[in-house]
């Protein structure tokens, strides 16, 4: 679920998964059709298809949408998952990365800047390149390219720092409420030196201007440019220590969590609507305490999809809500099923009901062929597909496939004992 809505929301997988990776097991193809409903109920109907003859196609409400860049910010979403704890302790492109996501679902010039700002780059490092390979003739090109590059790195910082500035206020409130006794600070370093929140665009780029001067020559020698915004850092405190150096992984998952929670609370008032929050394994390594905030927290924050392998503070939550700490049309519900089922047989259903039913079984069958069929019977076959009750298998060699075809019935025999069910009619190997 969580992947689906990410790719109607923000045309890519949930975990950074490539299209071709999200493909159901061998299958061609998928396709997902969404209807979400914006604070007005006004409906938005997202259809995205990828094959992998035709990559992916997006359609809104009919019409199709290119570049994928236009779609940004349609459906507003704030994501978690355990993985994104590299934003906090892992590279200065990590930050950079959360920075630029935010200010691009927010702010559609800054998307356009930023992806003019990449292109621009990649140029002038060509050039540069060219420059340190002896081709003086395009030295007067450098300065143009650098004059348009400077346009671009001021206005993408200016919008950076007005951004952190708004952003850090509404941080610390919600620190507060997450956290124990802990002082956090949100740091913007520019590479060209210390600016402030009321700097203007002019004095930014006369700056960069003036230190890409100064650098010119240095920049020729490495072939790349060694300033701007996707050299800039964004420093993340607690306590005046650097987190990533000194933070516990509760902290560091609290600062991550706040966050997420702050950029939601942004969102919803520049964009006068609430995100949908996709939070995937939100609870582990939070105390009692943090954990009990956090409920408090998200009653705000609107449509929200939380995954959790525990009940981790639900039962105490629910509790507090029959006391009347708070409104009970907040209360979580965790249900047992009265008759439970493996797994297995919960998968089947559903991709039954979803007519996914010869993707799953093809699934089975890839998982116990080789337990069935033996190790050097395996090492020398491969699945190809599974279709209408017919299980089509490659063998390596002409000798080896005599040999199966008159172990057959044997080897059918076996696959449905262990499929625990009669759906391969027929194996036909090639």
């Amino acid at each position: 679920m969580l992947e689906g809505v990410h790719f109607c929301a923000l045309t890519k997988g949930f975990v950074g998964a490539t299209d071709h990776d999200a493909l159901f097991f061998s299958q061609d193809f998928f396709l997902l059709n969404s209807i979400f409903c914006d604070d007005h109920d006004t409906p938005l109907r997202i259809k995205l298809s990828y094959t992998k003859e035709k990559e992916k196609q997006i359609l809104f409400n009919n019409s199709e949408i290119k570049p994928f860049s236009r779609h940004i910010g349609t459906v507003p979403c704030i994501t978690f998952y355990p993985e994104e704890i590299v934003i906090v302790n892992g590279a200065p492109s990590e930050r950079r990365r959360f920075i630029d996501n935010a200010l691009s679902q927010s702010d559609r010039r800054y998307l356009e800047e930023l992806i003019a700002y990449r292109r621009v780059l990649q140029q002038r490092n060509a050039l540069l390149l060219s420059l340190y390979e002896r081709n003086a003739v395009q030295r007067d090109m450098l300065f143009l390219w650098t004059e348009q590059l400077s346009k671009l790195a001021a206005s993408l910082i200016y919008a950076r720092v007005h951004f952190v500035s708004l952003f850090f206020e509404k941080f610390q409130e919600l620190y507060a409420q997450l956290s124990i006794h802990e002082d956090p600070s949100i740091l913007y370093r520019c590479s060209v030196g210390n600016i402030s929140a009321d700097i203007s665009l002019e004095e930014l780029y006369s700056r960069f201007m003036h230190k890409f001067q100064q650098t010119e020559q240095h920049e020729i020698d490495r072939t790349q440019t060694m300033i701007g915004p996707h050299r800039d850092e964004l420093v993340f405190m607690l306590n005046e220590r650097e987190i990533k150096k000194y933070a516990s992984q509760g902290q560091l998952r609290t600062f991550l969590i706040c966050l997420k929670l702050t950029q939601h609370r942004l969102f919803s008032e520049l964009l006068e609507e609430k995100p949908i929050c996709l939070l995937d394994d939100l609870f582990s390594e939070l105390d009692a305490k943090r954990t009990d905030a956090l409920f408090h927290v998200l009653e705000t924050c609107g449509q929200t999809i939380i995954t959790s392998a525990e009940k981790k503070g639900i039962q105490e939550y629910n509790r507090s809500l029959s006391s009347g700490a708070a409104n009970k049309q907040h209360k979580i519900t965790v249900s047992r099923i009265s008759d439970p089922k493996k797994i297995s047989v919960l998968l089947g259903d559903m991709c039954g009901s979803l007519g996914f039913v010869e993707a799953y079984q093809q699934y089975q069958t890839l998982q116990i062929w080789d337990s069935v069929a033996g190790e050097t019977i395996a090492k020398a076959t491969t699945i190809e597909r599974f279709t209408n009750g017919q299980l089509f298998i490659k063998v390596k060699n002409p000798s080896w496939r005599m040999e199966l075809n008159y172990r057959k019935q044997d080897i059918l025999s076996k696959l449905n004992t262990a499929l625990k069910s009669p759906m391969v009619k027929e194996i036909i190997f090639k």
